[in-house]
């Protein structure tokens, strides 16, 4: 008889522990080191680590908010050039399989949780409070630029306006509405778009007989 599968942790329980994980197997090989984990250039220098590589080292262990230490894990090459020169280190073997180890429970968590690094940094919102405002913004500019990439335009603002009062006979009302687009623009010359409809429908989606639309006088306006 098979063994019932253990539960998958939870993602967020499974994020922290891999971060304090990280940052303990780092701290300590830097620590037998004898390099600063607050100054990426020391690290640079005791590792043989680009700079930018080392700050991302630096931004792990220090990094309050699990969500921006997960964000600054290295990429694909980033990883196995630090992994390389923590195995040259000189350091004990205990220390660079810990490491190891620690690396290797960042890539199950991928694994486990969202499949690729993109998805992850999504899902470390829920993570902590801070920085989530910064996150939601780039993920909407993403969200933005992906849809003028789909539908062919974009434009900076979408207004709408709508004004709704009693008409002149009794038991019907008067609609005026005002649309516009600001900055609209084409991304491919031949996308085309409408820039306004109106469809009136019943409480139970039939459709509403109306009269006919008619301008605004712009004697009103």
């Amino acid at each position: 008889m098979a063994a019932p599968l253990a539960p998958l942790p939870s993602f967020s329980s499974h994020a922290r522990a891999v971060v304090r994980g990280l940052r303990e197997a780092l701290s300590e090989v830097l620590g037998a080191l004898r390099a600063d984990p607050g100054d990426h250039q020391d690290v640079a220098r005791k590792l043989g680590l680009a700079k930018n590589l080392a700050w991302k080292v630096t931004k792990i262990i220090q990094e309050d908010d699990p969500a921006q230490a997960l964000e600054q894990m290295p990429g694909g090459p980033g990883l196995r050039i630090l992994l390389e020169r923590i195995d040259h280190s000189g350091v004990e073997r205990s220390m660079i399989d810990a490491v190891h180890r620690a690396v290797a429970e960042y890539e199950r968590l991928i694994e486990l949780h969202s499949g690729d690094r993109a998805t992850l940094e999504m899902m470390t919102s829920e993570l902590s409070p801070s920085g989530s405002s910064q996150r939601d913004e780039h993920h909407r500019k993403l969200l933005f630029q992906g849809a003028s990439y789909v539908w062919g335009v974009q434009a900076r603002v979408n207004l709408k306006l709508g004004i709704v009062g009693p008409g002149a006979e009794p038991g019907t009302l008067d609609f005026a509405s005002v649309n516009g687009v600001f900055d609209f623009r084409r991304i491919r010359q031949d996308a085309g778009w409408v820039m306004a409809s109106r469809r009136s429908t019943n409480d139970d989606g039939t459709p509403m007989a109306t009269s006919a639309s008619e301008p605004i006088p712009t004697a009103s306006l």
